[in-house]
């Protein structure tokens, strides 16, 4: 007889408020989506591994960890489902390689996309997003802070961003777009491209999973170039919404959803 493990993998977050209201909703609503199957958690983040072991004493394994337990535990069906938005470089590297790695010490894996992995998922969430935020007005401006990646990668990784903001213009949602932290276009863009559209109020919300460093400091923080400082300095009216969408149970649902639909390894 199988037994049966569901292992949800998160980059993590230092935030703990954040923490519990998004990594760990996600984590309890897979738990109850797969109730026959033994809860494991990893990160790829190091840093903040480390940092939760250093400073609260909290142990949160690797991906190679969590596969070596699992492994020890006497798993042979495992369920994966990542909570990235993308499968960029922390996908391929910390956790398609890990688990491809072990992957011979179970009889069965199966790994859920990511949040945005194909245009159709990009699609869907492109429609509900605006519905996650009845505060906006007609006229109010909605950008998102997302991550992005620098250099040659961009192309490949960031592409998903540009289709998200196609995708928000073709259903009539023209005042609300993505900007990004890492890549083009940054915070002066988005000034330079809402001018003519002269909203009301911008507001400014992480499309990050969990509001964490980025979204307290980046773009809500009190230095010069903080993103609120700089739609502030650009004559916008400015509010900003400190939630990473895992805080939506609207988004957590696709993250099931993805589970459900697991492919095999």
């Amino acid at each position: 007889m199988s037994k049966k493990a569901l292992l949800v993998i998160s980059f993590g977050t230092f935030f703990e408020g954040s923490r519990k209201k998004t990594i760990e909703a996600i984590e309890e609503d897979l738990r109850s989506a797969f109730p026959d199957r033994s809860f494991y958690r990893a990160w790829t983040s190091r840093i903040l591994i480390s940092r939760m072991r250093e400073e609260c004493g909290i142990s949160i394994d690797t991906v190679a960890e969590a596969m070596e337990h699992m492994s020890a535990d006497g798993i042979t069906d495992v369920l994966i489902q990542p909570t990235l938005l993308l499968e960029g470089l922390e996908y391929e590297k910390k956790i398609l390689s890990s688990v491809k790695a072990a992957a011979d010490k179970f009889e069965s894996i199966r790994m859920g996309r990511s949040l945005l992995a194909t245009e159709e998922d990009r699609r869907q969430v492109a429609a509900l997003l605006p519905t996650l935020f009845p505060q906006l007005r007609e006229g109010d401006a909605l950008v998102f802070m997302g991550h992005g990646t620098p250099g040659e990668v961009r192309s490949s990784v960031n592409a998903c961003y540009d289709d998200l903001n196609r995708f928000f213009v073709e259903n009539g949602r023209d005042t609300i777009t993505i900007g990004l932290v890492e890549a083009d276009p940054g915070p002066e863009e988005i000034c330079d491209m809402l001018k003519a559209k002269n909203p009301k109020e911008v507001y400014l919300s992480p499309l990050m999973i969990v509001a964490g460093d980025h979204a307290n400091n980046d773009m809500a923080g009190d230095e010069e170039d903080s993103w609120r400082n700089i739609f502030q300095r650009k004559g916008f009216e400015v509010s900003c919404i400190m939630k990473g969408i895992g805080e939506y149970p609207a988004i957590r649902k696709v993250f099931v959803e993805h589970a459900e639909q697991a492919d095999t390894i």
